[in-house]
């Protein structure tokens, strides 16, 4: 049983991986190719993040991996709490089962399903961090090796060493993703995150907030508006991330994103995606104000406001605390369009320079003034009654 090339992979493959999937498929292939009786195998690092518990990688002995991403939820389901993999991760120790004695599945019925496949015997170890949750090596094996089982449990403390580095370059990325957004996230895991780094691009900005917010907080408890709110950033959120646009911030009720042109292919198509998105947005805020009434509860409405210009995209704030944003005069026109979103009944306005780029039938709100602007501004909203084709 070579051990010692086990050992030898996980500091130099393993260690050096791009992901913890490769990681976890590599090693997979070594256990076999080192003559290891592999049935199934299972891979899974607990993460510190606020919507996922955990990732896993599964699969037989053959092929490729399946991703198993876990929610902090499935840690209190059923399938959880009968798993095997609960004592492991709560109890910290170490698990074996003869498949073949019918008595451990009544226990845990994941082993019945093993045993169907013909596996003879099932191991779960614990993989101890020094910083963070425990992660887990679980294998079903289909035949009993004890030499084989030594080997694998002698690899064990440097496979928690590689998998806890790559435990660690996931978090740092998954949460800088969460935080800053997938743009921004690129730009510090590039490394340009010093102070007054920026690029200038031409984008369509959206902003949206909810509709008669300050009453809501006034009128009812703090942790109901801010379940309320994440409800609605929900579903104004998917559609802006699915049309490729970036999350920038939120503030209090309010979100600010952005559609990059150069990236999503020119002005047509960055508006044009920026418009499907916030229809379809408006239309899920609408079923989550519906399902609101229903329940008795206040109904959030949002407005949602873009505009399409040239922006400074970059790294500004003090020096112990940063922010990626966008700033120029595109900014505060988007800002000041949104503020008459409450005049339009879809609650979706655009700028001139915005509806140039569109195909959507649109109408004039008319002309407004604005704080900050010496001139009335164009603000444009969908056409309620679009012209009948002929």
């Amino acid at each position: 049983m070579h051990t010692d090339r086990l050992g030898a992979w996980l500091l130099d493959a393993g260690a050096a991986a791009a992901s913890v999937d490769e990681l976890a498929l590599g090693f997979r292939d070594e256990l076999v190719s080192s003559g290891i009786p592999v049935g199934f195998f299972n891979v899974g690092m607990f993460v510190l993040h606020p919507e996922i518990a955990a990732v896993a990688l599964s699969g037989s002995s053959t092929g490729r991996l399946d991703r198993v991403i876990v929610e902090h939820a499935a840690l209190s389901s059923p399938a959880f709490r009968t798993s095997p993999l609960r004592i492991v991760t709560e109890e910290r120790r170490a698990l074996e089962f003869d498949l073949e004695d019918r008595a451990a599945s009544t226990t845990f019925p994941v082993l019945e399903e093993f045993r169907s496949k013909g596996f003879v015997r099932y191991h779960a170890w614990p993989l101890p961090a020094r910083h963070g949750p425990c992660s887990i090596l679980s294998l079903a094996l289909a035949k009993n090796d004890e030499q084989a089982v030594r080997a694998i449990e002698r690899t064990l403390p440097l496979l928690s060493v590689v998998l806890e580095l790559h435990a660690a370059r996931y978090l740092k990325q998954i949460l800088l993703r969460t935080y800053v957004g997938e743009r921004s996230a690129r730009e510090v895991l590039a490394g340009r995150f010093r102070r007054g780094d920026h690029q200038e691009l031409e984008a369509v900005l959206w902003l949206s907030d909810v509709r008669s917010f300050t009453d809501l907080t006034q009128h009812y408890p703090a942790a109901d508006v801010v379940r309320w709110l994440d409800q609605v950033f929900d579903a104004l959120a998917e559609p802006v991330q699915r049309g490729g646009g970036e999350i920038l911030k939120f503030i209090g009720d309010a979100m600010l994103a952005i559609f990059p042109v150069d990236e999503i292919g020119g002005r047509a198509e960055a508006c044009a995606v920026a418009l499907e998105a916030a229809r379809e947005a408006q239309s899920r805020v609408r079923e989550t104000a519906d399902r609101a009434e229903r329940e008795g509860r206040p109904a959030l409405r949002t407005g949602i406001a873009m505009h399409l210009g040239d922006v400074v995209y970059g790294n500004v704030g003090a020096k112990n605390r940063l922010d990626f944003t966008v700033i120029g005069d595109a900014v505060n026109r988007v800002a000041r369009i949104e503020s008459v979103a409450r005049e339009a009944p879809s609650g979706i306005v655009m700028s001139a320079e915005f509806v140039r780029h569109v195909s959507a039938f649109t109408e004039s709100l008319g002309r407004f003034s604005l704080k900050g602007y010496d001139a009335p501004i164009d603000v444009y909203t969908l056409a309620l009654d679009p012209p009948t084709k002929r």
